[in-house]
Parts: C-alpha cells; sequence; structure tokens
C-alpha cells in the first residue's frame, strides 16, 4: 500500500515530534539531576558552615 504525501508528511510530523518529546524528557532528566546535585552541594556547605561555627 503506497504512502500518499499527507500520510508521509504525518508520518514525517509525529517523528520529528517523538524526537523533540525524548530531547525533552532527556533534558529533563538531566536537569533534575543537576538540581539534585546542587541541592546537596548546598546543603554539605551549609553543614560545614555549622560545624565551623560550632568549632
Amino acid at each position: 500500500m503506497p504512502l500518499s504525501p499527507l500520510d508521509s508528511f504525518y508520518l514525517t510530523l509525529g517523528q520529528i515530534f517523538a524526537s523533540l518529546l525524548y530531547t525533552a524528557f532527556v533534558l529533563g532528566v538531566v536537569v533534575l539531576i543537576a538540581y539534585i546535585c546542587a541541592r546537596v552541594e548546598i546543603r554539605q556547605e551549609r553543614t560545614r558552615k555549622e560545624a565551623r561555627n560550632e568549632s
């Protein structure tokens, strides 16, 4: 069954949408990991300051 131009257009659109969705998902995961790392770093920094103040 040959694809009509409209079908192939929608197929291409679907592929573009899927790749955009995938890219957004990957970026989201990377940002989330970076955010968690930053939070942990800030918390460690705060504990170091408190430990320094107590001594």
